[in-house]
């Protein structure tokens, strides 16, 4: 197997766990402290099962994602060196 497969797989796999147990985190501290990233526990942990139980897909959204903010920022630094 390709070295750059396996790093895919490493950071799809990080990538999953950093937001599960982010968004588990966040529930907790909002239930500890009554705030509002409670809402936004969930959201997280979703999105990381999500990407660890379609790794895959999840790969192509992500680089999707990213690609089109890339292109997007890109965009917006050209247009903000034109108006300059």
């Amino acid at each position: 197997m390709a070295p750059w497969v396996l790093a895919l797989a490493t950071l799809i796999l990080l990538l999953g766990l950093f937001w599960t147990v982010s968004g588990l985190i966040q529930i907790v501290h909002g239930i500890r402290t009554d705030t509002r990233t409670i809402a936004a526990g969930p959201w997280g942990a979703a999105a990381g099962i999500t990407v660890l139980v379609y790794p895959g897909p999840s790969l192509l959204g992500l680089i999707l994602f990213f690609g089109i903010g890339l292109i997007l920022d890109g965009a917006f630094l050209v247009a903000e060196g034109i108006r300059r």
